[in-house]
């Protein structure tokens, strides 16, 4: 094991601005507020971050702490590695209750030739809708009504 160098607090300031690189390598960001992170577990220094970033993976380890035995398989940093890969997975096909809702509410405070533009592209896609019938919905209501209609003509 290398020496341990002890970093006294009054040396800190010194630290920090001798070791912040320009860029957060958390964030990849220009850092604005330089704080010396360190683990918690450990107690050595990591380097220098943003201090939102700082408090961002505070946030997180503190959640992790608080997650069950059973699901502390695994260290946080592998833990966090195997989040990375699962969000970076093609997602499904499958649209979410929630985000059908979320949608719809989307697609009813959109302008009038927002509304038209997308459902003639859900026309043009292979909904079982006409122009015509498109052009003929008077009101924001009638057309969420029909947006609705031709996203859940496709059920699980």
């Amino acid at each position: 094991m290398s020496k341990l160098i002890y970093v006294p607090q009054s040396r800190l300031p010194d630290w920090r601005a001798e070791h912040t690189p320009e860029i957060c390598p958390i964030s990849k960001q220009p850092i604005l507020n330089p704080v010396v992170d360190h683990s918690h577990e450990t107690h050595m220094i990591r380097g220098v971050i943003d201090s939102e970033i700082n408090a961002f993976e505070g946030r997180i380890a503190n959640a992790y702490k608080k997650l069950s035995k059973p699901m502390k398989v695994l260290p946080l940093a592998d833990l966090l590695e195997s989040l990375v890969a699962y969000l970076r997975q093609p997602e499904t096909r499958y649209l979410h209750p929630k985000g059908f809702t979320d949608i719809s509410k989307q697609f009813k405070r959109r302008k009038l030739d927002d509304q038209i533009a997308i459902l003639e592209g859900l026309r043009q896609a292979g909904a079982n809708v006409t122009t015509e019938e498109i052009l003929s919905l008077t009101n924001s209501d009638q057309r969420t009504k029909l947006y609705r209609k031709i996203i859940t003509t496709n059920r699980y």
